[in-house]
């Protein structure tokens, strides 16, 4: 896969652990992430889902960037990349030289720089100076190089701000190439740092990384529950835009949460609905869901399954959103009713009698829906769940567990 590289900037308010390169709470919204914008692209370039005239365009502003950023790595890797060869035009070698001519320029200026400080000035000045070079480096260089680099920064680190921010960048650094793993990592090795101080700012920020995590490694119920959480203070706009923010708490909360969960902290937010309008299909699929127009929400879903094939971090859970969707819709309709006719479900839905049948069947089978079939009388008939039945079921199985595990413990023991 192509290395993505890019600026590495954290943004945090200028307290006294403030780092001198973070930008102020004040300040007008921070871009995104040149880095993570890079990946995004080069994903779109790679995946299927989208069409020739998608790919173009993102291709044309990977090029801009890598140009304007002088990239000399990620330019001389996209170009020799076979499968990009209908997309990045042959390799520039006038060029490729210019940018690594700049980049050694600029380097011998940081190396410098930090010569200076430790001769010159004082331990802040210092660390500002590696700092700026070890930023440097996680655009330029390669990813052991930025894990180095930011390495040395934090040997100099020792302000509790300044720590949550290197978090940040090693955090984004981790997305950009898309290692999920480092992120899971870095955020369950740094939760006792981020607990015992730090401003809201930064917390709420967490929070969004937090979820991006858990939404790209499937466990949307905590996901959607840390976008809520998120979704009022947001100002992590260096990861992504407030529509994807509600794009996402969208999607995570119709797959896991009920529905007067849905109703108050997503339907009725300010927040949601400043933005939502301008994704139709979003909006359709979270009104009919709640308002139990089914036909509706499956035209819907289809629409923004598309759409999630063209998301790095959602598009291998495409199929599984696709399905989640459709088993909570139909256990909210047979809800209501005692019994019904395939027919008149299959009409509510939008689908055949066909299709309905063997969708249920497999769904029936599997217990994600609690009913049963009559294909004679072409009733499905709803089964309330005994959960004491189930709870005791349960506690059996796990004594049957527990006691096994004892045996092979005291055999263990006297031998």
């Amino acid at each position: 896969r192509v290395s993505r590289v890019s600026t590495s900037s954290s943004m945090s308010t200028m307290d006294v652990d403030s780092d001198p390169m973070s930008s102020s709470s004040n300040s007008p919204e921070e871009p995104q992430d040149v880095g993570v914008q890079l990946a995004f692209l080069i994903f779109k370039m790679s995946n299927p889902s989208c069409n020739l005239s998608e790919k173009k365009s993102a291709s044309g502003l990977v090029l801009s960037l890598t140009k304007e950023r002088g990239l000399s790595r990620l330019y001389a890797s996209l170009s020799s990349n076979a499968a990009f060869k209908e997309l990045v035009p042959p390799l520039d070698a006038k060029l490729l030289k210019n940018m690594q001519d700049a980049e050694e320029v600029k380097m011998t200026e940081l190396d410098a720089a930090i010569v200076d400080a430790r001769e010159n000035l004082g331990d802040t000045d210092v660390r500002a100076a590696v700092l700026a070079k070890a930023l440097y480096v996680c655009e330029h260089g390669t990813r052991e190089e930025a894990d180095k680099a930011l390495d040395e920064v934090d040997a100099l680190t020792s302000a509790t701000g300044q720590k949550m921010d290197l978090v940040f960048t090693r955090l984004k650094l981790a997305l950009r190439y898309g290692d999920l793993t480092q992120v899971g990592k870095l955020l369950h090795d740094n939760t006792a740092l981020f607990a015992s101080g730090g401003d809201w700012e930064r917390k709420n920020r967490l929070k969004v990384y937090e979820a991006v995590y858990k939404m790209a490694v499937r466990k949307f119920s905590d996901a959607a529950q840390l976008f809520l959480d998120a979704i009022a203070t947001f100002t992590c706009t260096e990861l992504l835009d407030f529509p994807t923010l509600v794009y996402y708490t969208v999607v995570t909360c119709v797959c896991a949460l009920d529905r007067p969960t849905i109703k108050t902290r997503v339907m009725d937010s300010p927040e949601v609905r400043t933005v939502i309008g301008e994704q139709p299909s979003l909006q359709t699929l979270l009104s009919s869901f709640y308002e139990c127009r089914y036909k509706e929400l499956l035209t819907a879903l289809c629409e923004v399954t598309d759409s999630l094939g063209r998301d790095v971090y959602l598009r291998p859970h495409a199929k599984y959103v696709f399905r989640e969707v459709r088993v909570r819709a139909y256990a909210q309709f047979l809800t209501a009713y005692k019994s019904v006719t395939m027919s008149r479900m299959a009409e509510q839905f939008g689908v055949s009698d066909a299709f309905l049948d063997e969708e249920l069947s497999t769904l029936i089978a599997a217990d994600r829906v609690n009913a049963r079939m009559d294909k004679a009388g072409g009733i499905v008939e709803t089964t309330r769940p005994d959960v004491k039945s189930a709870l005791f079921v349960k506690t059996v199985k796990e004594g049957d567990a527990l006691l096994n595990r004892i045996q092979k413990l005291s055999k263990i023991c006297d031998v």
